[in-house]
């Protein structure tokens, strides 16, 4: 379904109207239930008083684009569930049909049988991925923030460690420059 189908036809489904506008369901949140049932940026920024390039923004902090995801995969699996209560009922007209007397319709039965197996398996098997990859990103993401704050210490080490040098360098030439200016020993003299 593309999103302007998507935009047409779906809204967040809350068990209570008055949820949408609760001050206690911010605004973030609203922003991430709209952004998981797949509407547009502009779409979903304008229900929730934000501008498209606000969403985006948004967006591209990991943290959030988590939350939407993990909120996709929980609508979806709210969809599968809603669909699996249905399965005894389907399974066994099925069942029936694959039983028919009509081999046109048997076979038929039998197709979306394995359609539907090859689908339940590709959706399984995508899920597994998605489920790696955000685990591999959220891993990523703290290594990313671990060597931020690595390279924030060493930078300041090396700074110390500069800033040292410089007042050795200074402390040196200080030296230097006031044995040059003590007069001379005894011996020099006349």
């Amino acid at each position: 379904m593309s999103t302007q189908q998507n935009e047409d036809v779906c809204e967040p489904e809350v068990s209570d109207p008055e949820r949408l506008e609760d001050d206690e369901f911010d605004r973030d949140d609203r922003l991430v239930d709209w952004l998981a049932l797949g509407y547009s940026h502009e779409r979903a920024g304008a229900e929730v008083g934000l501008s498209a390039r606000s969403v985006k923004r948004r967006l591209n902090q990991r943290e959030f684009k988590a939350r939407v995801s993990r909120r996709g995969r929980e609508l979806h699996a709210e969809s599968w569930g809603a669909t699996f209560a249905l399965r005894d009922k389907a399974v066994a007209r099925l069942e029936r049909l694959l039983d028919s007397e009509d081999e046109r319709v048997a076979i038929s039965a039998i197709r979306l049988a394995f359609d539907i197996s090859v689908r339940v398996r590709a959706e399984q098997a995508h899920q597994d991925l998605t489920d790696q990859v955000d685990e591999l990103s959220a891993q990523v993401g703290r290594v990313a923030d671990e060597l931020q704050i690595r390279e924030r210490e060493l930078k300041e080490r090396e700074d110390s460690v500069s800033k040292r040098e410089v007042d050795v360098a200074e402390l040196e030439r200080g030296s230097v420059g006031s044995q040059r200016s003590t007069p001379r020993s005894t011996e020099d003299s006349p």
